[in-house]
């Protein structure tokens, strides 16, 4: 047997490990090069380097951000630069090979490996990564809520502490001229007492929501960092909306109901219908999901 020989069997023993590999990493980590974000922003580099959290930004940091969403990203560009490093190699041997055998083999291999490449990108590859992202976006959008819900009580307490502060004082101005009693000034300083408690347990509600928040965008470094309020809701978009033509962007924007639209059926007459079953059901509840949030 030839050196060349031996070498092209190894090599292609070398292509089905990695491809095998490949395979495990595609379906483990479902990523995706080029991301689109979960809710739907486009984001630009420059806002999200302002230090300042918008209810907008959330779906690209948390694809940015988050450890597990960054790990699955991660993973996929180092099988995808792997890919393209043996491509090429055998790119470069194709070209300079001696003989019809090698040069088919080689070219084999190219593409095999662009195949490779290109399921990365694929839906099945990448549907696991998007689901989470979503989920995630939900839990931040929720945290975000949560946040300035707090923040509102915390401004509430905070004025009514400062007031009741000052309640305090006069009535113990009031007690020593003998215009108020002993008891009327230990309620007012009892409710005083209370504000105080109350102002520091939302204190620390806010603390902990927002330590939440910058723990699932992966925030590491969150001194100087803002939580921006939630947007007002935009009246006139709101008498613009349209169930039928938002159910119909809906169906085409839906991955999975366009996975399965473009999944070959086979030709029997039981695998069309299986088909058509799946289809009817991921647009009934489509619509189902739109009209819930109409």
């Amino acid at each position: 047997m030839s050196i060349r020989k031996l070498l092209l069997g190894v090599l292609a023993v070398c292509s089905l490990i990695i491809f095998i590999s490949s395979c495990f990493f595609i379906y483990a980590m479902a990523e995706e090069s080029g991301y689109e974000a979960a809710d739907g922003n486009i984001i630009s580099a420059e806002r999200l380097a302002d230090q300042v959290i918008e209810y907008d930004e959330l779906g690209t940091l948390v694809h940015t951000g988050n450890p597990d969403v960054k790990e699955m990203t991660d993973t996929t560009e180092r099988n995808r630069q792997q890919y393209t490093e043996i491509r090429d190699y055998f790119l470069t041997e194709a070209g300079s090979a001696g003989d019809k055998e090698s040069t088919s083999t080689y070219r084999s291999g190219v593409k095999t490996y662009n195949n490779m490449i290109k399921s990365l990108d694929s839906y099945s590859s990448t549907k696991n990564r998007i689901n989470m992202e979503k989920q995630l976006v939900n839990a931040a959008q929720s945290l975000m809520i949560s946040y300035e819900s707090i923040s509102n009580q915390k401004e509430y307490f905070t004025k009514m502490e400062q007031l009741y502060s000052k309640l305090y004082s006069q009535m113990q101005l009031k007690q020593q001229s003998g215009m108020a009693t002993a008891r009327e000034v230990e309620s007012v300083r009892n409710m005083w007492l209370s504000m105080q408690a109350s102002l520091l347990s939302v204190e620390g509600s806010e603390y902990s929501v927002a330590q939440g928040l910058f723990q699932l965008l992966g925030v590491d470094d969150s001194d100087g960092m803002l939580i921006a309020g939630i947007p007002s809701v935009d009246i006139g978009r709101v008498d613009q909306l349209n169930l039928e033509e938002d159910t119909a962007a809906a169906m085409g924007n839906s991955t999975d109901l366009s996975s399965t639209r473009n999944t070959s059926s086979g030709k029997t007459t039981s695998s069309i219908a299986k088909k058509e079953r799946s289809v009817t059901e991921l647009e009934q509840e489509i619509k189902i999901g739109m009209e819930e949030l109409y």
